[in-house]
């Protein structure tokens, strides 16, 4: 079968492997119902699907327990993948964000900043990534 282009080039031999593996599918699934089975790196899979390489090798840098600022890891972002991502958000760089932590299994603290440092250019959303508490 390998080598071979699907179901066209198949002899006579590849047919009968085919149907008895089709047969013992059916025969599992007659005796066990449809089976469930264990989703593997679906978080980790999907990280890497809805943001870029790019990101994922950048996201690397973050631990937990330390405090980011999320306007300026954009632009330390944006400042490193130039110019590729130049057209990156706030809001989706904010979403990639929460893509890493679903896959890697953390929650965070918000918290936003209104220190008078800050009064010119509004308020500052910074992030402290945790651990998810174990579920009982």
């Amino acid at each position: 079968m390998f080598g071979k282009r699907f179901f066209d080039e198949w002899e006579e031999e590849d047919w009968i492997q085919f149907d008895n593996v089709m047969v013992y599918c059916l025969q599992k699934f007659l005796k066990n119902g449809l089976m469930e089975y264990e989703l593997i790196n679906v978080d980790k899979r999907a990280y890497i699907q809805n943001t870029s390489y790019e990101f994922v090798e950048y996201a690397e840098k973050y631990e937990v327990g330390k405090r980011y600022e999320l306007h300026d890891e954009l632009a330390t972002y944006l400042r490193i993948k130039q110019p590729r991502f130049k057209d990156v958000s706030q809001r989706l760089f904010n979403k990639w964000v929460r893509y890493m932590m679903k896959a890697k299994g953390w929650v965070t603290k918000e918290s936003l900043s209104t220190d008078r440092d800050f009064a010119s250019q509004g308020s500052k959303l910074y992030m402290t990534f945790v651990k998810k508490p174990e579920k009982v």
